[in-house]
């Protein structure tokens, strides 16, 4: 199993994004963080502020992480104060 690469396709919230770090730290250079090009279109249209409550101790953390992935997640997470579920994946 050490020659398999990830990737991670979890909530795009504080949870998920941590969750991927912590796979990250686990397997480095192996995982990658799953973000579809029409993001920003589920935060605005299918975003939850209840997958962010709560969080603020894993959000701060995270805007110190320098991965470029994981800041444009928390930019988004900033701009329109809601997190993504996975599921919106599916649609």
């Amino acid at each position: 199993m050490k020659n398999c690469s990830y990737i991670h396709c979890g909530d795009y919230d504080p949870v998920g994004l941590d969750e991927y770090l912590r796979l990250a730290t686990e397997c480095p250079d192996r995982v990658e963080l799953y973000i579809p090009s029409n993001l920003e279109d589920h935060f605005i249209h299918h975003g939850k502020r209840d997958l962010i409550k709560n969080n603020s101790e894993i959000l701060s953390r995270l805007r110190k992480n320098p991965d470029p992935a994981i800041k444009k997640v928390v930019d988004l997470i900033d701009r329109y104060g809601v997190g993504v579920e996975q599921e919106v994946l599916l649609s």
